[in-house]
């Protein structure tokens, strides 16, 4: 069988070769108009993110970053509308440098900014830069133990009549804190901060805001407490006022006297006392103290206890 030869003319006249070839011309056309002459457009590519370089001088100093170091700057460029397009051009394709060359001392200093297209074929401008500065503070890293001071705001009436508020326990009597020598240094005082703001009728524990102060309480900057990881509490230790008679007890009893009790008077006979209201409804007579047998003598024997001594209310 004889193969039919294709020649350039037949296939002009063939219209779906034709329909083809105009799809790819068009499209071809299109493509060199697109970017040929496509106009210029401005757009602005946000929230860039700012590299802080860290040079050899700052590390010589000892010095860190402290406070804000997450910046972040906006970038008008203008080009071709297909290669500033929010598809072709991210914050991504920019490089954003903060540099640090002529840090030499702690304190706040001020770093210039480098911006510049990560390719350097880029195929568009940079025309306007959101900031061309930031400003940072370094300093040297300081760790120091302080002794805690509570601070408690009460409300007018803090405790109802017939309760008695005890002296606030802290959960830890010191705090580290870390951060700038600079402002580790004027620290005059570090104050656990509680703010009651209801009345109290029974023991309760509040988290405290630990504040460190400088002279005058004067506010201090980027530091931190325990690492940031333990919390301090307060406790405030509130009881219920009673009434109760009271009474001992013995210790080393030999048998006899199990069965037959010594008798014995406590003066006075009664006292007010200060209990945790959850326990006050078990308490018969209160127990001030424990005697032990053997340091009895014949006779009358009087033992004085101390109220500081009794365990179970104050």
């Amino acid at each position: 069988m004889k193969k039919e030869r294709i020649t350039l003319n037949k296939l002009l006249y063939n219209n779906r070769f034709i329909l083809f070839f105009s799809i790819i011309l068009s499209f071809l056309i299109w493509l060199v108009v697109a970017i040929e002459f496509s106009p210029e457009v401005e757009r602005v590519v946000e929230s860039v993110p700012v590299k802080i370089d860290l040079s050899n001088s700052v590390k010589t100093f000892n010095l860190q970053i402290f406070g804000e170091q997450d910046f972040t700057v906006d970038i008008t460029v203008v080009g071709k509308r297909y290669a500033v397009s929010s598809s072709a051009l991210s914050a991504d394709d920019f490089s954003v440098t903060a540099k640090t060359n002529y840090v030499d001392s702690a304190g706040k200093q001020t770093l210039q900014l480098e911006v510049v297209p990560k390719l350097k074929s880029a195929d568009y401008e940079i025309t306007n830069v959101s900031e061309e500065y930031i400003e940072v503070y370094f300093d040297i890293f300081k760790e120091g133990e302080f002794t805690l001071v509570p601070e408690i705001e009460y409300p007018e009436k803090a405790v109802p009549d017939g309760y008695f508020k005890d002296k606030e326990v802290l959960s830890a009597k010191t705090v580290t804190v870390s951060g700038p020598a600079t402002e580790i240094n004027k620290i005059k005082q570090v104050s656990a901060i509680v703010k009651v703001d209801k009345t109290l009728t029974a023991t309760k524990t509040f988290k405290a805001e630990i504040v460190p102060t400088g002279e005058f309480g004067s506010t201090l900057r980027y530091l931190t407490i325990n690492s940031g990881n333990d919390d301090i509490s307060i406790t405030i230790p509130v009881y219920k006022l009673a009434e109760l008679p009271v009474t001992v007890s013995f210790k080393n009893i030999p048998a006899f006297y199990l069965t037959q009790p010594l008798e014995f008077t406590c003066t006075p006979t009664n006292g007010s006392f200060a209990i945790n209201e959850d326990t006050l409804g078990e308490i018969e007579k209160l127990n001030i103290g424990m005697i032990d047998f053997s340091e009895l003598k014949a006779g009358i024997n009087n033992f004085i206890f101390s109220a500081d001594d009794i365990s179970d209310a104050k």
